[in-house]
């Protein structure tokens, strides 16, 4: 039985990376997707395949920074299903910049389309959930900000922080329609935005630091968006879902004991008394 047959999930930022695998897993549990990306031709491609698996979905090419634009595309899909049951707010870039080189131009930009983009998407949808008295939303956000931090991301770190806060206050206002508002926090993922801004040497740098020794991929988000979405997770919300492989668990990024310290006890050498200061 596929749980989602009868909903009607808007899934932003659908046309590549976690925003797709996201909108193809509900696609196989039944839901109908609007697919929306800026590229009207990646959201066209994520459909279409979709569409090929036996899935329902319409692309739309919605620029979700814009608050017009957002509340002229609820209308359609809703013109469309006659109703929205699930939203995942997964838009997010992350242009890298020391301190000294993030200008008023590049925070505007990175905040209005990780943080604001998100504003705009709850609000628009909010009234349609409050009405039915039932919608998950999940938000799309990061280890970095909430948890971690990384040399040239200090804009992105504090978009993707302010993603807890909005969580947090919309979940409490739409608790009583049955609205659930949460939040996954990806650490390193391998997609093709990563590609682009990193490569293989990023990836390298970073997956030694990871206790399950692997990045994750877009479908591992995937599949922990879809329990958050889940009918029989309406008791859970306000919640920041980390989805690391344990990599925030890493002291100093170090999984290899401190050579310098690291002293193996035998089997009959005494644990050592606590020192009392």
């Amino acid at each position: 039985m596929k749980d989602l047959a009868g909903q009607t999930a808007i899934v932003t930022g659908a046309g590549s990376g976690i925003g797709e695998a996201c909108a193809r897993i509900l696609a196989r549990e039944g839901a109908t997707v609007a697919v929306v990306d800026i590229s009207s031709d990646r959201a066209q491609q994520c459909s279409s395949a979709i569409r090929a698996d036996g899935g329902t979905a319409r692309p739309f090419g919605v620029d979700v920074t814009s608050s017009r634009g957002f509340g002229g595309f609820v209308e359609s899909v809703l013109a469309w299903t006659g109703r929205i049951d699930v939203l995942i707010c997964n838009v997010g870039i992350y242009p890298t910049a020391l301190l000294d080189h993030i200008d008023d131009e590049v925070w505007d930009h990175v905040m209005r389309t990780n943080a604001t983009s998100t504003f705009y998407a709850v609000r628009a949808v909010a009234p349609v959930m409050r009405s039915q008295r039932y919608g998950r939303i999940v938000f799309t956000s990061s280890v970095t900000g909430p948890l971690t931090a990384m040399p040239g991301l200090a804009h992105y770190a504090a978009s993707k922080g302010a993603l807890g806060g909005f969580m947090r206050g919309s979940a409490v206002e739409l608790a009583a329609y049955d609205i659930t508002v949460n939040s996954v926090l990806p650490g390193t993922v391998h997609t093709d935005g990563v590609n682009g801004s990193g490569g293989s040497s990023f990836l390298d740098e970073m997956v030694p630091s990871i206790p399950m020794r692997r990045a994750a991929t877009p479908a591992d988000i995937g599949y922990a968006i879809r329990a958050l979405v889940a009918p029989e997770a309406g008791y859970l919300t306000g919640v920041e879902l980390v989805v690391d492989g344990g990599q925030r668990l890493v002291e100093g990024g170090r999984l290899s004991p401190l050579s310098h310290t690291y002293r193996p006890l035998t089997v009959d050498q005494p644990v050592p008394s606590p020192t009392r200061t």
